[in-house]
């Protein structure tokens, strides 16, 4: 399991933990990155996701977002 930490302009940010998968548009399809994959996936900050947990999922806006932190 991975923790995201996600940092905005204004300084506010958003941890994430025990994340397996993250989901995110990329035009007309889903992209799906599994655990295997968490760590060296190059995130883009200009795109919402969704990140999933065994007992919780997160709604990630990118608005305003100036990085993503990630952690095993």
């Amino acid at each position: 399991m991975y923790k995201f930490k996600f940092r905005y302009i204004d300084g506010a940010f958003i941890v994430a933990e025990n994340v397996r998968e993250v989901r995110y548009r990329y035009g007309d399809s889903v992209v799906c990155v599994k655990e295997n994959d968490l760590l060296t996936h190059d995130y883009s900050i200009y795109t919402d996701m969704t990140l999933i947990g065994d007992n919780e999922s997160y709604r990630i806006s990118a608005k305003d977002l100036r990085s993503i932190e990630i952690a095993k």
